[in-house]
Formats: C-alpha cells, structure tokens, sequence
C-alpha cells in the first residue's frame, strides 16, 4: 500500500521526465478505477476509468496521437480454462482533437458512429491523471464467468495499461464490473489480437 502510494507521488516526476529525455517509448502502467464489460443482448458496452496521477498526457512522453493514431485493447481471462481472449479497437488520428486546458493538453478521440464507423471506441479522453474510453462494442465474448481482465492503451510508441484482476464486483456471464485495481504485476502485457 506505501510502496503503491510512492509509485504513484513520483509518476508525474517521471513523466516529465521522460519527457525532457525526449524518449521515444514509455509504459505507463496506471491504476484503474472502473472496468465496466457488457456483453448482452441489451447492451454490448466497455467503460474504462483512471483517476491515476500517473495518468501522462501523451505530448509529455513525446506522442501525439493527432499524428500517430493508437489503439485500445482488452484481454479477457476466463475462470477455471486458463484461457484468454483480446478485441483490439483502432483509433485512427483523424478522429482526434486538442484542447488546453490548466492541467495541459487534454486529447480526445470521437467516434459518433461508433460501434460502425472507424472504430467499437466511441470515446477517449486521456489529459494529466485521467484515462476515460467508452466503447459501444464489447469485442470479447463473455459466456463464462471471467477471472480477470487488463487493459491497454497504444499511442504510438507509449503504453497505458490497467489490470482488474482483484475488487472484482460482479462477473457472471455476459457482465464484469470491478473497481480500484492497482498496477499490473507484469507490466503492459496484454497479448495482440
């Protein structure tokens, strides 16, 4: 709990400065603060939430994804089979915009077609200390209970990456929602699709 407590006081320190070594590549493993999956007949949904001070505006670990695009991507790891399962959502730069704000650049992705369009991402919002995507496409299939679930964020060269995998709230077929997780133990590991 201290030593998730110190990670966290220092990250913004270490995001900037990765930033003034002008690094190509950081990972950026945050805190989640939701994880909402859907998988039903009624609704077909992923909210993702951090509140992480470690949450870095790209610009700061030299990404702009205005330029590069990105990706959003989820793992699912079902109970019992060892089994996973990963959906992988573009995020093309063409649907991105800037604005400033007093925290710094807050970027956002949007999709109004969305789960059609370019992308399942209906919604992206990354600045200092916040991470929100909203997706109107599950993307895996929940038809078993699941274990645990992370989370990934792909800009360019630099990863946002969450775990679920304890304070899970409710997991049932075709539903998982859970809260407060702390960093993942191996770092941004989910597999590509």
């Amino acid at each position: 709990m201290v030593a998730s407590r110190v990670i966290r006081a220092l990250a913004p320190f270490v995001a900037s400065l990765a930033a003034a070594s002008h690094a190509s590549a950081a990972e950026l493993l945050v805190e989640g603060y939701k994880l909402v999956v859907k998988d039903t007949a009624a609704s077909d949904k992923i909210v993702y939430v951090s509140r992480d001070p470690g949450v870095a505006i790209p610009i700061n670990v030299g990404v702009d994804p205005r330029d590069t695009g990105g990706t959003f991507l989820i793992r699912t790891y079902h109970t019992g089979t060892g089994d996973s399962e990963t959906a992988s959502f573009p995020l093309p730069a063409s649907n991105w915009t800037a604005v400033s704000s007093p925290k710094g650049f807050i970027f956002k992705f949007i999709n109004q077609d969305a789960p059609a369009g370019v992308s399942g991402v209906r919604s992206l919002v990354i600045g200092q200390g916040r991470l929100k995507v909203r997706t109107m496409d599950a993307g895996v299939t929940l038809d078993e209970v699941q274990a645990a679930m992370d989370v990934r964020l792909d800009l360019g060269d630099s990863q946002w990456c969450s775990e679920f995998s304890t304070n899970i709230t409710k997991t049932e077929p075709g539903f998982f929602v859970a809260k407060r997780q702390g960093f993942p133990p191996d770092g941004c590991t989910p597999a590509s699709p």
